[in-house]
């Protein structure tokens, strides 16, 4: 073979796009020859640079094909993977028929993915074997896990019927049977997972967790007796059923004496405990009877003009003793004039009241007696601060705000005996405006805070005793104006609403 001699040349030579996808458009043209030789290159050379560039050309579609099939064979195996993981995912449905309907759709998700994939015959050979291989190995895979399934669920339904069985024997021949059957199911399923021996042993644990359950059903059974007796006689009459009871339990073999001497103590500890409970319902229902006896009897001396309320009321109340005399004393103030103001003093009362009652200083019964004394014995309360205290009692302020509440309202009567002359009354008209200002606030679903407190506060301290809200609109000379906040002195800073 004649030596090549290379030469190098600047001239660029044309190359169509077509060329370059496909190997076999790869030649050149005369025009192209031409300047091949024009750079100093013979027919020859030519030819062989040809042949050479269709060499490399072939090797590259060589290559990109085995990329190709390398490519999608490791999509094939990832595919595989994601169906097996949502298998698994699919095999955590406890209802056959779903876990089956979601394996269905994970095998065809890879199937599909499988036929999409561009391959090579050789390749596509290979892939079928891997694919055909998978499916049985899949196939073979869940059918093991639905036949452990299905021991695995016969042996827990079956433990749990013959462990009720035996909790629940009452010693009939129907029960022994009924024990006898359910026993050699069980055994059948047991030997299904693990060897006889295994199975025997399996079985002897579910026996004694039944009789360990018979022995608690049978000690609760004896408690509808021991109610049966208290009702009937007294504590010690339960004690002594008790003691036969539990015997019987011993000498039947239900209990074992420790056992017995066990549910003997747990027993007893019920009885004193049922006993207690039953006078901790009396004093109850007492104290409630007593709460809803003051409740109707309020109500119904507000209505003294109409006759609601007389001596026979209270007699035939379910109060005690000492509650009705406290009401005979009622009934005859109810009969004088009530106070026509309000009072610095009186509002104190009926705030105390309130106040003692929502901290619990005061049962609703003494905070009752409070009221119906200051209303109708001491006459130092109006009807209006009576009633606003039984309404108090009753509804509550929440506790969120009742500190603050009686911290700004003690601040408003130090406030106004620094800024202005005394006036018990001016203090008492802000402090009404102030408790009736945050009632409708909680009617309208809102807990001020101790500054809109304050902030209301001063407004009613200058005379205003319109209540303002920050985003309020109100019309004044027949224009709109928003509240957007207020000045330390309470007064509402305003924007005209364009």
């Amino acid at each position: 073979m004649g030596r090549v001699i290379r030469h190098d040349s600047s001239v660029s030579v044309p190359v169509e796009q077509a060329q370059l996808i496909d190997p076999g458009a790869f030649r050149f043209s005369t025009a192209e020859a031409a300047a091949l030789q024009s750079a100093g290159l013979t027919a020859q050379q030519i030819g062989i640079r040809q042949q050479e560039e269709r060499e490399a050309l072939q090797e590259l579609a060589v290559r990109k094909r085995k990329a190709t099939d390398s490519l999608s064979a490791s999509k094939a195996v990832k595919g595989r993977q994601l169906a097996d993981l949502e298998i698994e995912e699919a095999n955590q449905l406890p209802e056959q028929e779903a876990r089956q309907s979601a394996r269905d759709a994970a095998i065809q998700k890879y199937n599909d993915l499988r036929v999409s994939l561009d391959m090579s015959e050789e390749q596509g050979k290979k892939e079928d074997i891997e694919s055909d291989a998978w499916n049985a190995q899949t196939a073979r895979k869940n059918t093991i896990f639905d036949t452990v399934s299905e021991i695995k669920a016969d042996i827990a339904v079956g433990s749990a019927t013959l462990i009720d069985i035996i909790g629940n024997d009452d010693g009939t021949p129907s029960d022994a049977l009924q024990m006898q059957n359910q026993i050699e199911s069980v055994r059948k399923a047991l030997r299904r997972e693990m060897t006889e021996e295994e199975a025997e042993i399996q079985l002897v644990e579910y026996v004694r967790q039944g009789k360990e359950l018979r022995a608690e059903v049978s000690v609760e059974n004896i408690k509808p007796n021991l109610i049966a007796a208290i009702d009937a006689g007294n504590k010690q009459d339960a004690i002594a059923v008790l003691g036969e009871s539990l015997k019987q339990l011993v000498d039947d073999g239900v209990l074992t004496k420790a056992e017995g001497a066990q549910a003997d103590k747990v027993l007893g500890d019920w009885i004193d405990n049922f006993v207690a409970g039953r006078i901790s319902q009396a004093e109850n229902a007492v104290k409630l009877t007593t709460e809803q006896s003051y409740l109707d009897l309020t109500e119904k001396i507000l209505d003294r003009g109409d006759g609601k309320l007389n001596f026979n009321d209270i007699e035939q109340s379910s109060l005690l003793k000492a509650d009705k005399e406290k009401w005979q004393g009622y009934i005859k103030g109810s009969y004088k004039q009530p106070p026509k103001e309000n009072t610095p003093d009186g509002l104190k009362v009926a705030f105390t009241v309130v106040f003692n009652a929502a901290t619990l200083q005061f049962s609703p019964q003494e905070a009752f007696d409070a009221l119906l004394a200051a209303r109708f014995e001491e006459s130092s309360i109006t009807e209006e601060q009576f009633k606003w205290g039984v309404d108090k009692v009753q509804n509550p302020y929440p506790k969120t705000i009742l500190h603050d509440l009686q911290s700004v309202a003690k601040s408003n009567n130090e406030d106004f005996n620094r800024w202005l002359k005394r006036d018990k009354d001016r203090n008492k008209t802000v402090n009404e405006s102030l408790f009736a200002w945050v009632d409708s606030q909680i009617e309208q679903g809102k807990l001020p805070t101790r500054k809109e407190m304050h902030v209301q506060s001063s407004q009613f301290r200058v005379g205003d005793d319109r209540w303002y809200d920050i985003g309020q609109v109100i019309d004044l000379g027949g224009r709109e104006w928003e509240v957007v906040g207020f000045d330390e002195s309470g007064e509402p800073l305003m924007e005209e609403v364009q």
